[in-house]
């Protein structure tokens, strides 16, 4: 009885010991940003990265191809030559892989705030870097291509110029709207 209580209690205090080293290696962004990348503060451009969403598959694809290694299997990935030779780690809208995405050993997984946190939050505890965003604004837009760009050690600048390309006036105001379409709208994400 006493041999169990006392290993219970060593238990504790471990698991509780590895949480907070756990933690401590996590990097925090300050309040009201959009993207938030859990990894070690010091760590190594990412070289391997795995996309939850397509528009996170299409940005990392334009930085640098060579480092995306997995996509979601969505009517636009698999529509999309430039992702046929690439991992499929999720089906439509169920929730990805963890197995899949675990055995292609990334540096990087990049997912959407909301829709992707419980198996982004897992892959944190299983130690894998990622990075969650939410668009609400052409600047977030703009702003998550910059992290990634970061994130790979690539440059923005192109990306974001073709960003620009395709408006007269970037909106400067708070009240814009930003919709990005699909050829079915039911997977169109949009926000005003």
């Amino acid at each position: 009885m006493i041999y169990r209580r006392s290993l219970s209690v060593s238990l504790a205090v471990l698991g509780a010991i590895a949480l907070t080293a756990t933690s401590s290696l996590l990097g925090h962004l300050p309040p009201g940003s959009t993207a938030a990348i859990a990894q070690p503060a010091e760590s190594q451009p990412a070289t391997r990265v795995v996309a939850l969403t397509s528009l996170a598959a299409d940005v990392v694809e334009r930085l640098d191809r060579d480092t995306l290694i997995g996509i979601p299997g969505t009517r636009l990935t698999q529509a999309d030559p430039r992702f046929s030779n690439i991992e499929v780690v999720s089906s439509g809208r169920t929730p990805p892989s963890l197995e899949a995405i675990v055995a292609l050993d990334p540096d990087l997984v990049v997912g959407a705030t909301g829709f992707h946190d419980m198996p982004l939050e897992r892959l944190e505890e299983l130690g894998v870097p990622t990075l969650s965003y939410e668009i609400k604004s052409w600047q977030d837009l703009r702003q998550i291509s910059t992290d990634l760009a970061e994130a790979i050690a690539a440059d923005p600048q192109p990306l974001l110029a073709e960003f620009d390309s395709y408006l007269d006036n970037p909106p400067e105001a708070s009240r814009s709207t930003l919709v990005l379409m699909s050829q079915q709208p039911i997977l169109s994400p949009s926000a005003a």
